[in-house]
C-alpha cells in the first residue's frame, strides 16, 4: 500500500477551490487536516468558475484536461459530514489523483458539481 492510501475508516479527498485554503479548513473543522499532499492533480475534467460566487466547480470532461490541487489525507468520518454540508452544491465522486510527475499516488473523493452548467462562467477557467 502507498503511504497515500487511507487508514480504516478515513477518506482522501481532492481538494481543487476553497478547501485548498489552510484557513477555511480549520474554518470549518476546528483544526487543519493531518496531512496533505500538494501539487497533485486529477485528469478528465474541467475547473470553471461558479458565476454568482467566488468558488470553482469541476465538471467531467474526456479531453484528458488535468485540474491541479492538494490531495487532503485521512481524513475522519466526522468531519467528512462537515464537509458534505459545505460542499452541499456537489455529488462526490472517486478519482485517481497524480502525482506531479503523473504517477497515480492515490484514489480520493472529488466534489463535482451537481448544478446546471448554466450556472458556471464557462468561458473561463477557474485558477487558484
Amino acid at each position: 500500500s502507498s503511504f497515500a492510501e487511507p487508514r480504516d475508516r478515513m477518506t482522501n479527498v481532492f481538494a481543487y477551490g476553497t478547501l485548498r485554503s489552510k484557513e477555511v479548513r480549520e474554518a470549518l473543522l476546528g483544526r487543519d487536516v493531518p496531512r496533505f499532499v500538494e501539487p497533485v492533480s486529477v485528469k478528465n475534467f474541467w475547473i470553471h468558475p461558479v458565476s454568482h460566487g467566488r468558488y470553482p466547480a469541476v465538471v467531467s470532461s474526456e479531453t484528458g484536461s488535468q485540474v491541479p490541487g492538494t490531495l487532503l489525507l485521512d481524513i475522519s468520518e466526522e468531519d467528512m459530514v462537515i464537509l458534505d454540508a459545505f460542499e452541499d452544491k456537489y455529488v462526490k465522486r472517486s478519482v485517481e489523483v497524480f502525482s506531479a510527475d503523473g504517477v497515480v499516488i492515490a484514489t480520493a473523493i472529488i466534489y463535482v458539481w451537481n448544478k446546471s452548467l448554466s450556472s458556471l462562467n464557462i468561458s473561463k477557467i477557474w485558477s487558484y
